[in-house]
C-alpha cells in the first residue's frame, strides 16, 4: 500500500487488492492543521481511528452504512461503494461505521470486525 501523508480528508482511492502499488492509493492525515480541527486537541486517538479504519477499507471493507440491511437512519449517511458480501448482520459498533456512536469505535475493532477479517483472512 502507498500511503501519502497531507493535510487533507483522509481517504483511499480504491478497496483491497486493488490498492495494489496505486501511487498515493491510501492518504493520511497527522496533522490535521486544514482538515478536521477538532483533531488538533486529540492527535493520536484520531491518527489512530483514522488509520483502523483506512486500513479496513484497504482489506477490502466497504462502509457499513452501505449495506441492504443498514436502518433507515443511517442510509442518509451512504458514500462509496455498496458490499459485494454481507459477512456478518448489520454492525452499529463496527469501525467501517459512519453512524457508529463512538467515531470509527475508537480505532477499535469490533465483535463484528474481527469476525469479518477472520472469515476473508483466517484466524490469527
Amino acid at each position: 500500500i502507498r500511503i501519502r501523508i497531507s493535510d487533507e480528508g483522509p481517504h483511499v482511492k480504491k478497496l483491497g487488492r486493488l490498492l495494489n502499488g496505486m501511487k498515493d492509493g491510501m492518504v493520511l492525515n497527522f496533522t490535521f492543521q486544514n482538515w478536521s480541527y477538532n483533531c488538533q486537541t486529540s492527535r493520536e486517538n484520531c491518527i489512530r481511528a483514522i488509520a483502523v479504519h483506512e486500513f479496513g477499507h484497504a482489506i477490502g471493507f466497504t462502509h457499513e452504512q452501505n449495506r441492504a440491511d443498514t436502518p433507515g437512519e443511517c442510509k442518509l449517511l451512504a458514500q462509496g461503494t455498496a458490499p459485494d458480501v454481507a459477512l456478518t448482520p448489520f454492525d452499529p459498533d463496527s469501525v467501517m461505521n459512519y453512524c457508529n456512536r463512538n467515531w470509527n469505535n475508537a480505532g477499535m475493532l469490533s465483535k463484528l470486525d474481527v469476525e469479518s477479517v477472520v472469515t476473508l483472512y483466517g484466524a490469527r
